[in-house]
């Protein structure tokens, strides 16, 4: 296995892994807190789930061929929408996490968030240069 594969398979093992367990804290905190800001994060998560495992499992078959360009085309328009869905789920973790002291679900979530970014990012970085062939 290439290096680069091993980084991919290691943070998509992370993302598969984590990002169901963001939902149920995400419900909680939304109903604990009630407010439009933590509904909107759930909502936000409720709606990346789906997304980012698709994604992932159709990027792991054309990451396999390296050769289906419009595969490699549907993965860049994936990286695209799921850079915009990303960031509404930043401003809205910043917006909560913002002005208030939150309790430990809220802690682990917005932990749990930023290290979803975190790889997200690195991922479609480096899947943005496989597909281009670098």
């Amino acid at each position: 296995m290439q290096p680069w594969q091993e980084r991919v398979v290691e943070d998509h093992d992370y993302i598969w892994a984590r990002l169901p367990f963001m939902i149920p804290m995400a419900l909680a905190v939304a109903r604990r807190r009630g407010d439009p800001r933590s509904h909107a994060l759930a909502r936000d998560l409720v709606e990346l789930r789906p997304v980012v495992l698709d994604h992932l499992s159709r990027e792991e078959h054309a990451l396999a061929l390296r050769s289906a360009r419009t595969i490699c085309d549907r993965l860049h328009a994936d990286h695209v929408a799921l850079g915009t869905m990303v960031e509404q789920l930043r401003e809205d973790a910043a917006a909560m996490a913002s002005g208030r002291e939150q309790e430990a679900t809220e802690r682990m979530l917005f932990s749990e968030i930023a290290q979803l970014d975190l790889y997200l990012a690195r991922q479609i970085a480096l899947e943005e240069r496989i597909l281009q062939g670098e």
